[in-house]
């Protein structure tokens, strides 16, 4: 992960992470998905996006309490693809 943080498209960060679930958003935040998840993007090219999120480095080789499976903090889970850049809408 920390390897896409510091490449660019043209300008642009290629993976950023939001932490939260934006308010101003035309998506809807699923509700299976944890609420300590950190939210973040992939910018593809143009407007698209790949909306996702990572696990925090808290949970880093932690077990979960009910599976025992351990958290992986370097892995990016697809959620969305985001077409039209609608996920984390800003102002122009």
């Amino acid at each position: 992960m920390n390897y896409w943080k510091n490449q660019k498209v043209g300008n642009f960060p290629v993976f950023v992470i939001y932490e939260h679930f934006p308010t101003a958003t035309d998506f809807v935040q699923p509700k299976h998905i944890p609420h300590q998840v950190q939210w973040a993007r992939f910018h593809l090219e143009n407007k698209v996006r790949v909306i996702g999120f990572v696990i925090p480095d808290t949970y880093k080789d932690k077990a979960h309490p009910k599976t025992a499976h351990r958290f992986d903090t370097n892995t990016f889970y697809v959620v969305y693809l985001d077409k039209e850049h609608r996920f984390y809408k800003v102002e122009k």
